[in-house]
């Protein structure tokens, strides 16, 4: 894994975490009680980035929905940030009872890549804006 990909992997989970923390005064309506609880000792207790998971957030927002293969990698995105503890078939079920998204066990793994290349490519062009912004250039 390449510096940039371990950064691009940091900046999501930070995302996470943030769509979970309940002292949010709103939460994302991504995240909806878990049928099962979350672990009671989670694995990160990291500290949360809230202007780099708000970007995240705004990155995420704007990726294409165009149409259902777009929508659902968004969605599956998502869904394994703000559900770490859950299994693929877990999510895949709320994705379907939430959103009426049928999200196939073998396009699981694509439709995560696509997710990530996506939010990856729209941060970079948020990034590059506000590099230009704060540079003045």
């Amino acid at each position: 894994m390449s510096e940039e990909e371990r950064l691009f992997e940091e900046r999501l989970e930070n995302w996470g975490r943030w769509l979970r923390d309940p002292r949010r005064p709103e939460i994302s309506y991504l995240y909806s009680p878990p049928e099962e609880e979350a672990p009671a000792e989670p694995k990160e207790c990291g500290m949360i980035d809230l202007r780099d998971a708000l970007r995240v957030q705004r990155a995420w927002t704007q990726l294409p929905t165009f149409d259902e293969k777009h929508r659902k990698a968004k969605l599956v995105l998502a869904m394994v940030y703000a559900y770490p503890w859950r299994s693929p078939g877990k999510l895949q079920s709320h994705i379907y009872r939430t959103w009426h998204l049928k999200v196939r066990r073998s396009e699981w793994s694509d439709l995560l890549a696509l997710g990530r290349l996506c939010t990856r490519n729209a941060l970079r062009r948020l990034d590059d804006a506000a590099s230009i912004r704060h540079n003045g250039t």
